[in-house]
């Protein structure tokens, strides 16, 4: 008889993938509107609600390209 592998899974991953995107939500927002209130100091006519989005988006491709980069 082989030995056994123990299989990866389970609830533990989904939990940790959770969280991970729990984290990366906030942060990428949480930058995204700091980024914004800056820009929006910086230039004033522009929309406050615009800044946040684009900024938010940016910075959660920026890090998706990161963990991407290091999963691999």
């Amino acid at each position: 008889m082989g030995k056994r592998v123990k299989r990866r899974g389970g609830k533990m991953d989904w939990i940790a993938y959770l969280v991970l995107l729990l984290v990366w939500v906030v942060a990428a927002a949480a930058t995204g509107a700091a980024l914004a209130l800056l820009a929006k100091r910086m230039h004033p006519t522009l929309s406050f609600r615009k800044l946040w989005v684009f900024y938010s988006t940016l910075m959660a491709v920026a890090v998706a390209g990161v963990l991407i980069i290091a999963w691999f």
